[in-house]
């Protein structure tokens, strides 16, 4: 098989070297189907970036080829700014926080008195202290993950997992 993660690694290194100059895809040493077949491979992932020329005859030679910011990133040991820039922000709107901590209120084994006193004061807190309350909250459900509470770790472990795509 032409495709070869040594050889790609060693495309990559040799198009950073030149970055941000285009490398004439001839000048590399080594096989030319080799080259060309890892070439396209890391231009196909948004690695690299090329010059292809459709022959008639099915050939597809990559003239030139540029590492792509991705490319750099991909080299570097912290990630590059794709790590840094690459932060995930979530919201929860005000209504939503809301809707679940009243849910949660509605499902917990208190007296109807004390679950409607509950409601009631959830429905009627303002924004702010709303926020307030959710900050303490994912700060107990963190600390009690800490403290050895099982099922939010389990919880976590299998999310991330599933989200890595290992989990079936």
């Amino acid at each position: 098989m032409k495709i070869n993660r040594e050889r790609q690694l060693e495309l990559l290194k040799l198009l950073a070297d030149a970055y941000p100059e285009y490398v004439i895809t001839n000048n590399i040493p080594g096989d030319r189907d080799e080259v060309n077949a890892n070439l396209h491979y890391l231009i196909g992932h948004g690695l690299a970036d090329g010059e292809i020329t459709e022959f008639m005859d099915g050939g597809r030679p990559v003239g030139m080829s540029l590492i792509t910011v991705a490319g750099l990133d991909f080299l570097a040991d912290d990630g590059g700014l794709s790590a840094i820039l690459g932060v995930v922000t979530v919201k929860l709107h005000e209504e939503s926080i809301r809707q679940l901590l009243l849910d949660r209120v509605n499902r917990a084994e208190l007296p109807a008195e004390e679950r409607s006193s509950l409601a009631q004061a959830i429905r009627n807190l303002p924004g702010k202290a709303l926020e307030k309350v959710t900050e303490k909250l994912l700060e107990r459900g963190a600390d009690q993950m800490l403290d050895g509470t099982p099922t939010l770790g389990k919880l976590l472990i299998q999310l991330a997992v599933q989200q890595a795509g290992l989990a079936s």
